[in-house]
């Protein structure tokens, strides 16, 4: 049961999305998953793929906000996949949901978002056979280590700020050279 669906149109291409009454009906046909290591933490990614074709590895390439899959497409298939938005999201400045861009093989193709929530999104990429390498890029992926960065970045800012406060360092040369 629908309660409605949109229409955009990325690069020239069409995407839909539709949002659903039911959201377990489709998170529940999500039977595979796969656990994607990002510095110390680890992520189930559900998915879902068709026919005989099969998800070998999934990563994250943060240099370009990019979750990355390799498959082996054995014939013309679909891909469904939950995108937690911890791990993976796409959103405007005004903070409102924006499309992803999905490569297959290096190109740009269409995909329906089938639900989306304050939790995930759940794509569907149709792929044809032969595909390799699936692309979905957002404009924000997990830290790779989180909010302990940030504290230890702070107390490394403050250890150098105490100690050029103690030596009375002038260059950072003085830092260490003996008194």
């Amino acid at each position: 049961m629908f309660i409605g669906s949109s229409s955009y149109i990325i690069f020239g291409q069409e995407n839909r999305t539709i949002s659903q009454l039911n959201e377990t009906a489709t998170t529940s046909d999500l039977v595979n998953s796969k656990e994607l290591e990002i510095g110390n933490a680890s992520y189930q990614i559900r998915y879902q793929i068709s026919g005989d074709n099969q998800m070998n590895e999934m990563w994250v390439q943060r240099d370009n906000i990019t979750l990355a899959a390799e498959i082996r497409a054995l014939s013309d298939g679909v891909l469904t996949i939950e995108l937690p938005r911890d791990v993976i999201d796409s959103k405007k400045q005004s903070n409102m949901d924006d499309v992803y861009a999905v490569f297959i093989d290096g190109q740009l193709v269409p995909y329906d978002e089938i639900m989306n929530n304050t939790h995930a999104r759940i794509l569907s990429i149709e792929f044809g056979n032969g595909s390799e390498q699936i692309e979905i890029t957002g404009t924000h992926i997990v830290p790779e280590f989180g909010p302990l960065a940030a504290l230890v970045l702070a107390i490394s800012i403050a250890g150098v700020i105490v100690i050029t406060r103690i030596k009375k360092v002038k260059s950072l040369n003085d830092l260490f050279r003996p008194k």
